[in-house]
């Protein structure tokens, strides 16, 4: 949407709309330090997208959520971490079962930038390890490979920590803002 304009712009353009080629060839890795980190997917073959979900705080419209994606047989990942799990054990079982992609979102919904922690390799491991015992005690099963820390924060050291766990660690390129509430967004177009 265009405030400017006040206009909207379709995401999915369906009138024939050519894109940009596609390279049937992987392109080499950048090198870059955090070259373990998952962003923007692949760069070449099909076109796809990840739908994912955070469930930190509340349950509040996870069955509804759940039952948009079974109608439209669409699957996503949803990352949990372990305060959800030990307080909502029955929505962590309710996700276990419905053939969603279920990751961990750390234990503790804590910004590991925060200087108040300690954070190196142990803590990192200790925070995936307790995620996935909170996980396996509430649903009998085991959370996949895949975790993003709160918050998005990263570094050289908490991705190779989760490296070392067996965790592929998922980055995020663009901010969906998913985080501002909309009273804050009211705010800001005035």
């Amino acid at each position: 949407r265009s405030l400017t304009a006040l206009t909207t712009q379709p995401l999915i353009i369906a009138d024939g709309t050519q894109y940009e080629p596609i390279s049937e060839v992987p392109t080499k890795d950048t090198g870059t330090s955090l070259g373990n980190v998952f962003n923007n997917g692949k760069r070449y073959g099909t076109r796809t997208i990840s739908i994912t979900f955070d469930v930190i705080d509340t349950p509040e419209g996870l069955t509804m959520v759940l039952d948009i994606l079974k109608q439209y047989k669409i699957r996503a990942t949803f990352f949990v971490n372990g305060e959800f799990i030990r307080r909502y054990g029955d929505m962590a079982r309710l996700l276990s079962t419905s053939g969603h992609e279920i990751a961990s979102l750390f234990y503790a919904p804590i910004d590991l930038s925060d200087t108040r922690y300690r954070v190196d390799a142990n803590f990192i491991k200790r925070g995936l390890a307790r995620n996935e015992d909170e996980y396996l005690n509430a649903t009998g099963k085991e959370l996949s490979s895949l975790w993003h820390a709160p918050f998005y924060i990263i570094s050289p050291e908490i991705v190779s920590a989760a490296s070392s766990a067996g965790y592929k660690t998922i980055g995020r390129d663009l901010d969906p803002f998913d985080w501002v509430g909309k009273s804050d967004m009211r705010r800001s177009y005035v």
